[in-house]
């Protein structure tokens, strides 16, 4: 679960320290989805899933570099913003135009980040199972005419830093949660079909 206290751009910057290579952008990226969906009193969905990791982009004999790592240690960043170096490197003796040095500007810098992650991210997803349940089963007995009903939840939390040598360490956090109730009815032998969601993102 992404922790209110993490901040990786102290990682990246350390990564970043020794590095006398011209132009290096680290970008981290931690993406984590909590997913729940109950159709018919069932339920079909109770997930978490979560993706990390540092992008890194290299401008080297003006030429553009890129590579990636999944693990957040020093040397795997390291070694990635070498990969990427190479990769430059090697493009640029196959390439006559050149990219001109970047200009130099004031880059972002600080903590920036949405309210309500703390309170999401501190709920547990038993107590989510719950509250998705007791929609589900608030839509089916709403009318005798509904046959059946679903209702989903999701909440994406995203993390994300970027640091680069000539002066940006930013770090985002943000919540994106949605909640959708979908419910089938009939009478006189037609179905219809109608929903309702509230949120800012779409479930998976």
């Amino acid at each position: 679960m992404i922790d209110a206290a993490s901040d990786p751009t102290d990682l990246l910057a350390d990564a970043l320290r020794d590095d006398a290579g011209g132009f290096v952008e680290l970008r981290y990226h931690k993406k984590e989805t909590r997913a729940v969906a109950v159709e018919k009193g069932r339920v079909d969905t109770a997930q978490t899933t979560e993706h990390t990791g540092v992008g890194v982009r290299v401008l080297a004999d003006g030429t553009w570099g890129f590579a990636s790592t999944d693990r957040l240690d020093q040397a795997s960043i390291r070694r990635a913003i070498d990969d990427a170096r190479k990769a430059a490197r090697a493009s640029a003796r196959a390439r006559h135009e050149r990219t001109a040095p970047l200009p130099q500007v004031p880059l972002a810098r600080g903590r920036f980040e949405t309210p309500g992650i703390a309170e999401l991210a501190a709920r547990p997803i038993e107590s989510t199972i719950e509250l998705v349940i007791e929609m589900e089963a608030r839509t089916r007995a709403a009318s005798q005419l509904v046959q059946s009903a679903s209702a989903t939840y999701s909440e994406v939390f995203e993390e994300k830093g970027i640091v680069t040598t000539d002066g940006a360490k930013a770090w985002t956090r943000l919540v994106r949660p949605e909640f959708r109730v979908m419910a089938v009815a009939q009478k006189s032998g037609e179905l219809q079909r109608g929903s309702e969601s509230a949120g800012a993102t779409s479930w998976r």
